[in-house]
């Protein structure tokens, strides 16, 4: 399943309607963990139940569209040998204020 954002032409006359071209849509997701989160050995994160390392997060996981929920999962071991698990589950949307495909504006 891809996002994509389509133009069309419409010829007010007959009606007709042509699609002149489809933008996909790309998102990526972000996270910066706190410095006690860094200090955790073994810490992991799964997003939507897909494992990935603290720094996949940090330098952005790519998704080809957006999902209407992020279910976030962090697990990790703390300096004093604690096992921690936080989960939360964040709503999405797209912020409206962005160009489709930043490439297309250049």
């Amino acid at each position: 399943m891809l996002d994509c954002v389509y133009l069309y032409e419409i010829n007010a006359a007959s009606g007709e309607v042509h699609r002149l071209k489809r933008f996909e849509k790309d998102y990526t997701i972000r996270g910066w963990p706190s410095e006690s989160v860094r200090a955790m050995k073994d810490g992991a994160v799964k997003i939507n139940g897909k494992a990935y390392t603290l720094e996949d997060v940090a330098n952005g996981v790519p998704m080809d569209f957006l999902p209407e929920r992020l279910q976030i999962e962090f697990t990790g071991t703390s300096a004093d040998g604690k096992q921690q698990k936080h989960e939360w589950t964040v709503n999405v949307l797209e912020p409206a204020d962005l160009p489709a495909d930043p490439k297309e504006d250049e």
